[in-house]
């Protein structure tokens, strides 16, 4: 139904480099339905630096006002997209402290966080989940790179997927039901079987209304 796409989609983050390698590469599949981008570093000009072009071409609410952060909601889950690369410390830090307080104003039943990037020297990783662990998240999603890994950071489950070298492009498949959702990784070549990870259920807090 939708598409979470991790960066890089371009690798110039010019308006004609993102034409060729991403909005004609992919525009049947977004006449029917969405695709949302995390921005990674080449999806801003001169590595990162400047999301200008991102920010005209995907206008998304954005929260803070430089990078490419935001949020959005799809059935019971909220998705936050963090800007995979800043060109200071202090930017990353804007932005995370931008994401810790969504999560917190945050009533959805999942809450569910998705960046471009694995290499620590792009974002600080162990600041980003010290802060994320504290509040109702339920899984990490990441990408850009080599590979597929599941890891826990700080008691947080991150799942990665890149393509690397891979011949058959490894992707995550969630499927929601009322208080759960279900993952597992697919391929882009259907010989390939798919595998089932886990369940993650709702951590949000609840009342009892009445004793039967």
């Amino acid at each position: 139904e939708i598409a979470l796409c991790t960066g890089d989609i371009t690798f110039r983050a010019t308006l004609r480099n993102f034409r060729d390698a991403f909005f004609h590469r992919f525009g049947d599949f977004m006449s029917s339905r969405p695709i949302y981008v995390a921005p990674s570093n080449h999806d801003g000009r001169w590595n990162g630096v400047d999301y200008k072009q991102f920010r005209q071409l995907f206008p998304y609410d954005f929260g803070p006002e430089t990078g490419g952060s935001y949020w959005f909601d799809y059935k019971q889950a909220r998705f936050f997209a963090l800007t995979y690369k800043l060109n200071t410390p202090e930017l990353f830090r804007e932005h995370v402290t931008w994401l810790a307080d969504a999560i917190d104003k945050s009533g959805q039943e999942f809450n569910i966080v998705f960046l471009g990037g694995q290499e620590p020297k792009y974002y600080d990783k162990d600041m980003l989940f010290q802060s994320l662990a504290k509040r109702r998240v339920e899984l990490v999603l990441g990408g850009d790179g080599g590979g597929t890994s599941q890891a826990q950071l700080h008691g947080l489950d991150f799942y990665f997927s890149g393509d690397g070298d891979l011949q058959a492009y490894p992707f995550y498949y969630l499927r929601f039901y009322e208080h759960h959702f279900n993952v597992q990784t697919h391929y882009s070549d259907a010989s390939r079987k798919s595998r089932n990870h886990r369940s993650f259920y709702s951590k949000k807090s609840r009342r009892v209304l009445q004793q039967l």
